[in-house]
């Protein structure tokens, strides 16, 4: 009963960010509007699984450092996006833990994980080379550090052969291609809210993978 709660509210916080997103000017109060979602995931899955296993002390790790990271990113100052990225960048590795304690197969879905990959550099295939001319290698460095890990992160995640999670990592590189060339390339004026709701969706997807395979 407490899980069902949990995940009806993390729902319901999540909508309010989306329309606080939404708006033009952002209201103050989403400084704590932000990160809640990720607090209530977190909740949700010590609910559901307690740290009876490896993998949900890793996933309730890298959930609560992707809260900590959007803390730091409703302000897109550059100190305050390198700790962001910072906080993802370590979220990703825990993921990465995750997916490995729940057990990983070389199989067709490796394949498919690599060609999502590829796809999204490609894409973004100029993130690295605007990010160097705009902050040097100060800045270059962490951004192709991060592409490098997210990376990983997705092969990782399809190798578990779960759809679930398989679709939640895709979803979750589709919201940081479009922050980092939104960041990096040029404005794209309609990816505010996309951003958050395919960030959002994706790690809710990745966590209720998990938690299928383990409880």
């Amino acid at each position: 009963m407490l899980v069902v709660v949990l995940a009806v509210l993390t729902g319901a916080v999540t909508l309010v960010d989306w329309y606080a997103t939404s708006r033009p000017e952002r209201p103050a109060w989403q400084q704590l509007s932000r990160p809640a979602p990720m607090a209530l995931l977190a909740a949700t899955v010590v609910a559901a699984d307690g740290f009876d296993h490896a993998a949900s002390v890793w996933l309730v790790g890298a959930i609560v450092l992707g809260g900590i990271g959007d803390a730091f990113l409703v302000d897109p100052t550059e100190g305050r996006f390198i700790g962001g990225l910072a906080s993802f960048l370590l979220g990703h590795l825990s993921y990465v833990a995750t997916f490995l304690a729940v057990g990983v197969d070389e199989s067709w879905w490796t394949i498919g994980g690599g060609l999502v990959v590829i796809a999204a550099f490609t894409i973004a295939r100029y993130v690295l080379p605007s990010a160097h001319a705009r902050g040097g290698v100060g800045l270059a460095a962490p951004v192709a550090t991060y592409m490098c890990v997210i990376g990983g992160m997705t092969i990782t995640g399809w190798s578990t052969g779960d759809w679930l999670v398989a679709a939640g990592t895709a979803i979750f590189v589709c919201s940081d291609t479009m922050l980092a060339i939104n960041r990096f390339v040029r404005e794209l004026s309609w990816s505010r809210l996309p951003v958050i709701t395919t960030y959002h969706v994706g790690q809710f997807l990745i966590a209720a993978g998990v938690l299928r395979m383990i409880t």
